[in-house]
């Protein structure tokens, strides 16, 4: 990401870099210009501190709110302009219903209503109190936070949690797997929706009493991902049991997933990102040798391909301790995938319909792969909106 061509006349410039790896620079134009430019280097983000002299005044200003502020209402670009803000200015921002950022790990970031938002009020008890979105592999938190703008615009009292995954997760053993879902499960419990298992590190919130739960999971990274949170929490249950699961509303949003198996599609997926021809063949080669592993492996030990796992793992009724049989689905798919062939989207659709399940199907025609939204957003916001009303009537609510 390059950094800003405009150079500030006087003032000062800092870089910083903070525990979770954001670097930016800071600097200030003319003593009357009152803007401060941010260049964001990373896409990490964790608690802020941060300060910048004037030449001016010869004086530093601690400008942690402001930028916060700015994040936590989702313009995050490039290259950006901030400008400074009052203490009223400040709490006329936090007014507007705007969100608290924060991160929980290095993959796990959560968004919440502001303070006192009333996440009861009539005209809002049917949406969902908590969305938990599972990003596709090598998602930049930017491209994901397209999905949390509009989430906070038809759903502004839920709280908000987005999952990145990185290529890395999938060389890992089932303990260091676990052990990177750990930060998730203890946000969770830490606001309100699993019973505390041992000694919380922190006070959690009083459980959330009627919770109403929606997952959206891109590609086979999201859902691998899922997965994994379905295994960690075999064990464990909500903080407010209901009468019956179904009467949770609760509801699977899968985009452009499951795929399937096939060699070519491993290597695309793994391997599109990279740019350089160089750097991509050795890549390309170095994938089919583990494919080659991973095939020879589990035909002589007995165990199941990841990605068969993963079709099967998404067909169970309890997937997580919320969900059962009649939990409605949305699967969204196009045609034209080059990652996951719209045929194994489709046989998986035949497969859950068969079990019983609530299922609807948004197929596109020329989108890429999770690029329905950006393609066709009025189609695929309505898809969402009504998989979430099919939930509602499910749990009788």
């Amino acid at each position: 990401m390059s950094e800003s061509t405009s150079r500030p006349a006087t003032g000062v410039h800092e870089k910083l870099v903070t525990q979770s790896g954001l670097r930016i620079r800071l600097g200030t134009e003319a003593p009357e210009d009152r803007d401060v430019h941010v260049d964001i280097l990373g896409n990490a983000f964790s608690s802020l501190e941060f300060r910048v002299g004037t030449a001016e005044k010869g004086t530093e200003t601690t400008f942690k709110r402001e930028f916060e502020q700015r994040l936590s209402s989702h313009r995050i670009f490039h290259s950006c302009s901030l400008r400074r803000m009052s203490t009223k200015a400040a709490s006329n921002s936090a007014a507007m219903g705007l969100v608290n950022f924060q991160t929980v790990s290095a993959n796990v970031y959560k968004l919440q209503p502001a303070a006192g938002e009333n996440v009861t009020a009539s005209n809002h008890k049917h949406d969902p109190t908590l969305i938990i979105i599972f990003g596709w592999m090598s998602a930049q938190l930017p491209h994901l936070l397209k999905y949390t703008r509009e989430y906070e615009r038809l759903y502004p009292h839920a709280t908000q949690i987005v999952v990145r995954c990185e290529p890395s997760f999938f060389f890992k053993g089932k303990t260091a797997q676990e052990a990177q879902a750990k930060p998730l499960v203890d946000c969770l419990e830490q606001i309100g929706y699993l019973e505390p298992k041992g000694k919380p590190l922190d006070t959690p919130a009083a459980p959330v009493q009627r919770p109403r739960i929606l997952v959206h999971a891109f590609s086979n990274g999201g859902a691998s991902q899922a997965v994994l949170l379905s295994d960690v929490l075999k064990t464990r249950t909500l903080a407010a049991m209901a009468s019956s699961m179904r009467s949770i509303p609760s509801a699977l949003i899968l985009d452009s997933t499951p795929g399937n198996s096939e060699l070519s599609n491993t290597i695309t997926a793994f391997t599109i990102q990279i740019r350089n021809p160089l750097l991509r063949y050795p890549a390309m080669l170095l994938m089919a040798v583990g494919f080659a592993f991973t095939f020879v492996y589990t035909a002589f030990s007995g165990k199941e391909h990841p990605i068969d796992m993963l079709r099967r793992r998404l067909l169970d009724p309890a997937l997580f301790p919320w969900s059962h049989s009649d939990m409605p689905r949305l699967y969204v798919y196009s045609k034209h995938d080059r990652l996951v062939p719209c045929n194994s989207v489709r046989a998986h659709v035949r497969e859950a319909k068969s079990k019983g399940f609530e299922v609807e199907v948004e197929e596109f025609g020329e989108s890429a792969h999770v690029a329905h939204a950006r393609t066709d957003p009025e189609r695929y916001w309505t898809a969402v909106k009504g998989v979430w009303e099919r939930a509602v009537v499910v749990a009788g609510v």
